[in-house]
Formats: C-alpha cells, structure tokens, sequence
C-alpha cells in the first residue's frame, strides 16, 4: 500500500490529485532551437511542451537535454571542420547566438534528440501505479496530464515531484526507515564521470551518449568533488558571458553555480551504503535533485542513486 490509512479510505489517488506545474509554459513549434532554451531560461524550467498550430496538437517535450545534445553536435562538427559556415567563440552566448544565425533548425526536428524526454500524455484519472510505471519503469522524466475537454496539457508531473509526495504521504516509505541503501540493492556501481580537468564539452558528451541529465566530477584521485547537469547548461546560458571554449569542467560548474545562487541548489548530495532507504528519499524529495552519490568516509565514489531507481523499488515493492 502506497497511501496513508486516512488517505485510502477516501480514494486510491490519480494525477489529478499530485502536485505538479499548473502554470504550464508551452513552446510552438515555430520557434527556434534558441528561442526555446531562452524560454526554458528565462521561467527556470527544464522543459516545455511543444505546440503545433497547423496541427492542433503537441509535437513533443523540448528539455534542456535536447538543446545540449544539439550545441554538442555543432560543436564537434566545428572541431573536425565539418561545417560549411566554421564560426569562432569564447563565451557560451555568443555561440548560441551564432549557432542560431548559421545552423538554425526547427525544434521538431530536435524534441526528444537526446531520447531523455518522450512525450507521454496522460488523463487526470490516471491512477499512481500507472504513473509510477511511466516515470520509474519507462524512464520518463515527466509526463502531460492532458484536460480531456481542451485536449491542452493542464499539468506536468515529474519523477521529483511524485517521489516528493510519496516520500510525504506514502506508508510504504515509513517502512523504509530500516532498510539501507546497501541493504535495498539499488544503487548502481558503474557511475559515469568525468576528471575536474576535463573540458565541458567532453562532460556533455558523455552526457549525450548515456541519456544522462548529470554525471559525477571526480579530483585526480578518484574522489567525488561535485556534479556537472543539464541545470548548469541553463544557468550559464541566463547569466553574463561565461568562457566557454577550452574550459574545463568545475571551472564551468563554479561559475553556474554562483549565476544560479538563488535556487540555492547544491554542488553534489551524498549518501552512505548505510544511510536508509528513507533518508535517501527525504534527501532526493528535499533538494529536488534527480540523483545522489553514494561515497564511503574517504569520498570515494561508490555508486549512484536515481529518482528512477527509486520508483522502480516503490513499483516493485507494492507487488510483494
């Protein structure tokens, strides 16, 4: 049982009743690649959906994860000279900027190119078990909960915000108060990474070619320092130009980091093998970060947890 006693009693919940974006921001299908991340920029969101006027229906999410995928693109056409119209740049708006006169291209053509963020519409009476299976065992980072009326998107719930309203209403979650994270069997040992020398545009790579929002940045020895995400690429395209070309990894981290002070958001989480399951979600539901590193009292790197791992654990659990 998923649900508190005094909760069950009343109905078994359904989209309808989780919280999510109301306020939903909608991108059309005519704006540009560019003009899209400025959206995303400028309401402090990861993605949005894509409207088709001609059409009368949605095309797509474009997240963040897509845009990264297309500046990675260019910028490796740009090194092996692959490009008809080569630019040069020092600072990460002036390349978008370019980018965006040179190499524009619709944004259907690049919703979902980083295969991070399908579209999965949904209807208010969707149960939570079927929207635990799309955002844990699909993989889906967020779904659409479509008004059947207007067939427009009333609301968007993500895996940070259905783990949060589990972690605060769940009974199954309290149980896990004794469970630790070792103990679960959940966390994955093989942790992308990159060195804190590496250049950003290695760090997006590897992003890109394992479908991953973040990955961990280790010093020279191996010991976790921080995380470089899909958030950092946000919050240095909204603030003032930051030196991109040749820049290494936690030089592009700090500087986010400090253009992103508001949010307030941490460098890096980490967990123990020992931490309970319980905390583990506390912590995930707390920061809304998508992933914690577990490390030992060394700080070196043993594994990683995501909010997909955890709702594939809550799904499986409800089963036994």
């Amino acid at each position: 049982c998923f649900v508190n006693p005094d909760m069950a009693e009343a109905k078994v919940p359904v989209a309808a009743d989780f919280p999510g974006v109301e306020d939903v921001v909608t991108l059309n299908s005519r704006n540009t690649a560019v003009e899209a991340m400025e959206v995303l920029v400028k309401n402090q969101i990861q993605a949005a959906p894509v409207w088709d006027d001609d059409k009368k229906t949605y095309t797509g999410f474009f997240d963040v994860m897509d845009f990264l995928a297309y500046v990675t693109l260019i910028l490796e056409k740009q090194e092996a000279g692959q490009l008809d119209s080569p630019f040069e740049f020092c600072d990460l708006k002036s390349l978008l900027q370019t980018v965006g006169a040179l190499h524009p291209v619709a944004l259907t053509a690049i919703c979902n190119v980083s295969d991070c963020d399908p579209f999965y519409p949904v209807l208010p009476t969707t149960p939570l078990k079927d929207l635990m299976e799309l955002l844990g065992n699909k993989g889906v980072h967020r779904v659409a909960v479509v008004n059947p009326d207007t067939g427009r998107v009333a609301k968007i719930i993500s895996q940070s915000s259905i783990t949060k309203f589990l972690y605060q209403h769940a009974s199954a979650i309290q149980a896990l108060k004794g469970v630790s994270l070792a103990d679960s069997k959940i966390m994955k040992t093989e942790v992308v990474s990159v060195n804190e020398t590496d250049t950003v545009l290695l760090a997006f790579q590897r992003m890109r070619a394992n479908k991953l929002s973040g990955i961990a940045v280790l010093d020279s020895e191996g010991k976790l320092l921080s995380c470089v995400s899909s958030s950092d690429l946000r919050a240095v395209v909204s603030g003032k130009a930051f030196q991109f070309s040749g820049a290494n990894v936690m030089d592009f981290v700090s500087q986010s980091r400090r253009m992103d002070s508001p949010r307030e958001r941490p460098a890096v989480v980490t967990v123990h093998p020992d931490t309970s399951l319980f905390d583990v979600i506390g912590r995930l539901a707390a920061t809304g970060l998508h992933r914690v590193f577990v490390t030992n009292d060394n700080h070196d790197l043993l594994g990683v947890v995501s909010l997909k791992d955890i709702l594939r654990f809550l799904l499986l659990k409800s089963t036994d």
